[in-house]
């Protein structure tokens, strides 16, 4: 029999099943100093799968960088220069 931690909202619904895949993030990359394209490599990328979540405005969306990984290196590419938020980065 398995085991683990199982949370309820007050509805009734299940939220959190140990069971399920959470993430860890690792970082956050902040476009107010870093630049608009560049890369980093985290041994700890190889723990799981990777996974980045942007932070910005409505009006800079459109203009958020492209992420891609390969192997423990996550490289952001610039679509305009103009974006201005953040990338949190992780793995799950």
């Amino acid at each position: 029999m398995t085991q683990g931690l199982q949370v309820w909202d007050a509805s009734g619904n299940l939220i959190l099943d140990t069971s399920y895949d959470t993430g860890f993030i690792l970082g956050v990359v902040d476009f107010a100093t870093a630049a608009q394209s560049g890369s980093l490599t985290d041994a700890n990328f190889a723990n799981g799968t990777p996974f980045f979540f942007d932070i910005g405005t409505i009006a800079n969306m459109l203009s958020a960088p492209t992420v891609t990984y390969s192997g423990t290196t996550m490289t952001w590419t610039a679509t305009d220069g103009t974006y201005s938020g953040k990338i949190y980065y992780g793995y799950y």
